[in-house]
């Protein structure tokens, strides 16, 4: 089945098995039939499929706030064990992909 043919099934007949298959391996035609719902929508449905969607990203910035917080600690706690160490600043720079001026910052507040 070419594009064309592809794009003809579904504006035909978006519910078919054949569209379904086709939103497997096709993401355009998958995007098309998500947009195709989110139009068929009333507006209550509309607001709810919103609301789901903004939860959805709101979940996925917390997640990955969290994540560069995380690393972020980790770095910390690395600076600070080799300092303990006695291991030179830019070794450490190099290490951790800090700015000396970081670590010596770093080194100061501890």
């Amino acid at each position: 089945m070419d594009a064309l043919e592809k794009w003809l099934e579904f504006l035909v007949e978006p519910k078919s098995n054949t569209v379904r298959q086709l939103e497997l391996s096709n993401e355009e035609i998958k995007l098309a039939k998500s947009e195709l719902y989110r139009l068929s929508m009333d507006s209550n449905e509309r607001e709810q499929y919103n609301m789901r969607e903004k939860a959805i990203y709101d979940r996925i910035s917390a997640l990955e706030n969290a994540e560069a917080k995380g690393k972020r600690e980790g770095r910390l706690e690395v600076v600070k064990e080799s300092l303990s160490q006695g291991l030179e600043i830019s070794l450490i720079s190099k290490i951790t992909g800090l700015s000396e001026e970081e670590i010596l910052k770093i080194k100061k507040d501890i």
